[in-house]
């Protein structure tokens, strides 16, 4: 006699692919890797305007002194105002539609030609949560476009950075373009102070520094490395890297990895960066911030939503991903941005 057929034995296409699925999206560091590194900013969420404003405290530059017992002469003595504010307009950063035929969803969903017509043309009510759930394979592979999109809107946000280190048209990266950054952010005097910079680099990048700190003259036997300066980012243990794509450190600041396929590329050249992009799951002009801000932030009216419904036709089921959001730069003088020749 054979074994009764259970879930747990049978079951492996809802309790495996769909849920491996779910488990390769919570793990992939390739999806938010800038999208971890910025400010986000959920306050745009039922607002009656798609314009987001952060105000900035001006420089009031040194206080002056005083004498005991005096009073400031003239009064008042320093008039407090604003520097002027940033402001940016949230737009649908993200619309996609996929339609599923009347065979794929019933072959998928297991179900007879009288339940797919029943369902198709509204005589059965479900609601949009069952189909969701019921479709979430589909939905799955629709998110992972989405969030690539609002990744790449993201890392473009680096063209916008003033303050630039290397060449982009003539010179690949090179250990000197990431010690050059390091001190160009210092120089500008990020209100987040220096010592929270971090590199995001794309990973033909991070190939070519690793071969010239290891491998060219004055490389793993000069004096550079020998004096313990720091090249964590040569030797990342496996399974060590984090949602936010860390890879590592080079002179102690943390590196993160951005994939190539991602690349802001602007004429030939590849845009990366230095700096201080933000606090996570913090907005750009939280109170606790006290005024300083990294250099990006993204704001979300509506974050990555789907909806399900029978399509007008009463033969395909539609399925519709949108996100409204505004990925902006805040803080120019938070970040560096590193231009090197294009590789990819």
């Amino acid at each position: 006699m054979a074994d009764i057929t259970t879930l747990s034995s049978a079951n492996r296409h809802t309790a495996t692919e769909i849920l491996s699925q779910q488990a390769l999206m919570a793990n992939s560091p390739a999806l938010l890797r800038m999208h971890s590194l910025v400010h986000t900013d959920f306050t745009m969420d039922g607002a009656n305007s798609l314009t987001r404003k952060i105000n900035k405290y001006a420089d009031q530059g040194v206080a002056s002194a005083g004498a005991e017992a005096t009073d400031p002469s003239p009064i008042p003595t320093v008039e407090l105002d604003n520097a002027a504010a940033v402001s940016g307009a949230v737009s649908m950063g993200v619309k996609e539609v996929a339609e599923l035929s009347e065979d794929l969803v019933t072959t998928e969903l297991g179900l007879t030609s009288s339940q797919a017509y029943a369902l198709f043309t509204d005589q059965v009510a479900i609601p949009e949560a069952s189909w969701t759930n019921m479709l979430r394979p589909y939905i799955m592979q629709m998110a992972k476009m989405g969030y690539r999109k609002i990744e790449t809107d993201i890392i473009a946000l680096m063209a916008s950075l003033s303050n630039t280190v290397g060449d982009g048209s003539a010179a690949v990266i090179e250990l000197i373009d990431l010690c050059t950054a390091i001190f160009q952010h210092r120089k500008q005097n990020p209100t987040l102070g220096p010592q929270f910079g971090r590199f995001a680099l794309y990973t033909n990048q991070i190939e070519r520094l690793t071969k010239e700190a290891l491998f060219a003259a004055g490389g793993i036997g000069g004096s550079l490395w020998n004096n313990q300066a720091d090249f964590g980012m040569a030797n990342v243990p496996e399974g060590q890297m984090q949602a936010n794509g860390f890879f590592g450190t080079f002179l102690r600041r943390p590196l993160h990895e951005l994939p190539d396929d991602l690349a802001n590329v602007d004429t030939g050249a590849q845009l990366a960066g230095y700096g201080n992009f933000g606090v996570p799951g913090v907005s750009a002009d939280a109170p606790q911030l006290g005024g300083a801000s990294g250099a990006f932030e993204i704001s979300y009216k509506t974050p990555l939503t789907f909806r399900v419904q029978p399509d007008v036709s009463k033969a395909t089921i539609e399925v519709t991903m949108l996100a409204r959001y505004l990925a902006w730069e805040v803080a120019d003088g938070e970040a560096v941005q590193i231009t090197t020749k294009d590789e990819s």
